[in-house]
């Protein structure tokens, strides 16, 4: 969103594609990364449901909570970055909120500290998806082993060196 008035609300404008990506398919493909970020979110619920009391009705609850507590705080952090952006920078900032995260760490806080903080965010992102993919290919295993998945003799395959299911890792 590009504010017609600079002053106004973020949410008031036109809409200008600066981001690079000619193709809509591109972005959609890439809104499935959001996907795999909620299902790390309530995973670990589901899987120490075990050891909760009154696991029947409490796994569920906290799975569904994780869902939309994450939705609601990724809102407020989408439209505090919005609203942080500073006046006039709109032009500057390739693809206007896209790419807004760098410059307004570098802007608050000096070059240093801005680097430190896109580290911890790169390092989050790369152990979330480390996170997203130990649980899809525990899930494709534990299928697999029990018939449920198309070619599930291959996937449930243990590779007898590392004593790991590497072909339902590797799907995952």
């Amino acid at each position: 969103v590009v504010p017609d008035n600079r002053e106004g609300f973020a949410f008031v404008g036109e809409f200008r594609n600066t981001t690079g990506w000619n193709s809509s398919i591109y972005v959609f493909l890439l809104g499935f990364l959001l996907a795999q970020y909620t299902i790390t979110g309530f995973d670990p619920s589901a899987h120490v449901s075990e050891e909760t009391v009154g696991a029947a009705t409490e796994a569920p609850k906290a799975i569904v909570r994780s869902i939309y507590v994450s939705a609601i705080a990724a809102l407020l952090i989408n439209v505090a970055m919005i609203q942080a952006t500073p006046k006039g920078q709109w032009d500057t900032i390739a693809g206007g909120f896209l790419n807004a995260a760098p410059e307004l760490f570098l802007q608050s806080v000096g070059s240093a500290l801005a680097k430190l903080l896109l580290f911890i965010a790169i390092v989050g992102q790369f152990f979330c998806g480390m996170a997203s993919v130990t649980a899809n290919s525990r899930m494709i295993f534990a299928f697999a082993r029990d018939g449920g998945l198309p070619a599930s003799k291959l996937w449930a395959k243990i590779n007898p060196k590392t004593r790991t299911p590497t072909n339902s890792l590797w799907l995952g």
